[in-house]
């Protein structure tokens, strides 16, 4: 086990990356909207990953979508960062809490590509967007999650402000 030392107070600078005890993250500071079906990189929420290192992930996206027909779908391909294996898990839970969805995305492949689609009624309320994940990396750069409609008809899909994500650097 490897100990650690942390002086106090060890301050959670909002929006910025603090490392801690080997962990890091962001949080969304605004909403982020999108109206179309073309995937939009939530810069707010990237995180810089190293080369030849394995991470584990929680991203979380509170989300609305204000027409049901148009779903929403997320990747987390804004990036830079290269990886030879990705393993991720999303649970989606409507605004009463039920969970209404579970999807197993990429597992044990290098695609960060792989969209996780949430068609119609799932997004209308305020939801949320779990992601627990795995990657080990290939080439230095920064993790993105994206998002963006499933379809288009009238509808706004939203990323409330207080999104965040957070990553470990596992042994």
């Amino acid at each position: 086990m490897r100990a650690h030392t942390v002086q106090a107070p060890v301050p959670w600078m909002p929006s910025s990356t603090q490392d801690v005890l080997g962990v890091f993250g962001k949080r969304l500071t605004a909403n982020l909207t999108e109206t179309t079906t073309t995937m939009q990189s939530i810069t707010g929420l990237s995180v810089a990953l190293q080369a030849n290192r394995a991470y584990a992930f929680r991203c979380v996206l509170y989300v609305n979508q204000t027409v049901a027909a148009d779903g929403a779908q997320f990747d987390f391909d804004g990036g830079t960062a290269t990886a030879t294996t990705v393993r991720r898990h999303t649970l989606f839970f409507n605004g009463t809490g039920n969970l209404v969805a579970a999807t197993a995305g990429t597992a044990g492949l290098a695609d960060l590509s792989t969209d996780t689609v949430y068609a119609s009624t799932a997004v209308t309320t305020d939801s949320e967007s779990r992601t627990d994940g795995f990657i080990l990396v290939n080439a230095a750069g920064t993790l993105i999650p994206r998002f963006s409609m499933e379809a288009v008809s009238t509808g706004v899909l939203t990323v409330y402000a207080g999104s965040y994500i957070v990553v470990w650097e596992l042994p």
